[in-house]
């Protein structure tokens, strides 16, 4: 079945302060779509409600026809819908290997469904030198696409990337292009959170900018960096 990721209408309050207003968006499967906008913009904010670690004042978020707007991060997980966050936060003293498969366990796989995600994943995300290294001793990059095997060992409809890029040299940023770009072979839609303009124009398909907690632009990247009131407000005249 072809379901999409929908939240519609989405407000979040802080006391008084109002920091999503009334923001539409939707993943179909196997697509890219950038969030973008300034730092304060309401991106994380926004995620946190996909996910369930913030429950919106207004709006629905639904996976198909199954709202899932008020259910806990672990049923939406087991719905199918997981996340990374900005800070990976590995098993330091466990290998790489040891890491997916903690997570793979921890949502109640059997062992041998384990072995057999874990070895998918590794060759999925280009982890094979890397399965006997304790985490401590990875390089950057590749530690951040570890924190991505472990959420995608539950075999994902839609996964949220919250600024995946970040901290990264150009060269690991550009070879994660191939990482998202083996995520959306799976099948799986992709929100991306990210900073860096050559990740976002080179991997979306659709690019959203938020600015002050509302939409200002929702198309192409082409539109996107075209869009007169987005280079204005975000992208640079030199965009």
């Amino acid at each position: 079945m072809n379901r999409t990721l929908a939240a519609t209408n989405i407000t979040v309050r802080f006391g008084g302060l109002t920091v999503i207003h009334e923001v539409d968006l939707h993943i179909r499967p196997a697509e890219v779509l950038g969030l973008i906008g300034p730092n304060g913009a309401g991106k994380t904010t926004f995620v946190n409600v996909l996910t369930g670690f913030q429950k919106p004042k207004s709006g629905s978020v639904r996976i198909g026809d199954t709202d899932i707007t008020f259910t806990k991060p672990e049923h939406r997980a087991r719905s199918g819908l997981v996340r990374t966050f900005q800070a990976v936060r590995l098993f330091s003293a466990m290998t790489v290997s040891e890491n997916i498969a903690a997570a793979g366990l921890a949502i109640g796989l059997s062992r041998a469904e384990v072995r057999n995600r874990e070895r998918s994943l590794v060759e999925l995300l280009d982890l094979g030198d890397w399965v006997d290294v304790k985490a401590r001793a990875l390089p950057y990059g590749i530690e951040r696409r570890v924190g991505i095997a472990r959420a995608m060992v539950s075999n994902p409809a839609f996964i949220m990337l919250d600024e995946p890029a970040a901290g990264m040299n150009e060269e690991e940023a550009m070879a994660f292009l191939a990482v998202v770009r083996a995520i959306r072979e799976t099948g799986a839609g992709v929100l991306l959170i990210e900073h860096n303009m050559g990740v976002v124009f080179r991997l979306c398909d659709r690019v959203q900018v938020l600015q002050s907690g509302r939409t200002l632009a929702v198309g192409t990247p082409d539109e996107i960096r075209s869009h007169s009131m987005v280079r204005e407000a975000y992208l640079g005249s030199s965009a």
